[in-house]
Formats: C-alpha cells, structure tokens, sequence
C-alpha cells in the first residue's frame, strides 16, 4: 500500500520516527501527578496498545465482566479497551449501563486497562427519536 510515495510499513517508520525525535510536539509528563492518575495513563509520546470490546447482553449481569478482563489483563498487551455494545433490544442510555460501565472500567483500571466508550447515537436510537421526533 502507498501513501503519499511511501509503502505502510515506511510511513509507519516515519510516524514512530516523528514521535520521538519531536518531544516539544507533547506536553512535560506532569512531575506532581497524583499517583492512581499516573498508574493509568502514558507518557504523551507512547501509543496505547488497543483492543475493541464488544458487550452482549451477559456482560451486563453483576461482575460478569471480571472473568473477561482478568483473562485481558494476564495473556493481552492491551492497556486500553474501546467498548461497544452488540444488544439490540437495550440502549446505552438504560441506567444500568452507566452502572456496569462504571463498574467494567473501575475494575480495569486494577487490571492496567482503561476503557473507551461508544457513544454512537445508533446505541440510543429510540432515546434519540424520543427527544428529536422531527429528526
């Protein structure tokens, strides 16, 4: 594949070769960062190491997402998870969604993963119609 003359493999070379030769492009690593803070996050210039998490419907029952992330945290390099949801029948905007995403990414964050959520109106579709009829 080319990009701009230059084959993916080169291009990827060039971005990683970017990112650390120009450190005034990033913010200093705060020196007096409190320490859960510190524990979760990467220093500006390092790329997190990504993994997609597709919910169903089991992983909205009570610590059912424990098993699946201890799993993560021993054998995948990921330290940060983008979750999306695969339920039909539910919407993201269901309050016990807050509940157990907050929990999931609580019990990550002990496990060196954070977690991303998607927020696609396609996950809310009614709630949307609900409030914007006419659109």
């Amino acid at each position: 594949m080319k990009i701009t003359g230059m084959t993916l493999s080169a291009a990827c070379l060039w971005l990683g070769s970017c990112t650390s030769q120009a450190p005034d492009l990033y913010p200093a690593w705060p020196a007096q960062a409190d320490s859960a803070a510190a524990a979760v996050r990467l220093p500006p210039h390092v790329m997190p190491v990504l993994g997609c998490w597709f919910w169903i419907d089991k992983v909205l029952r009570p610590a059912d997402f424990e098993p699946y992330l201890d799993k993560l945290g021993r054998h995948a390099p990921y330290n940060l998870l983008t979750t999306s949801f695969r339920i039909p029948e539910r919407e993201i905007t269901d309050a016990d969604f807050h509940e157990q995403i907050k929990a999931a990414a609580a019990y990550a964050l002990t496990r060196g993963m954070s977690l991303v959520v998607d927020l696609d109106v396609r996950l809310a579709r009614r709630a949307f119609q609900q409030a914007y009829p006419d659109e």
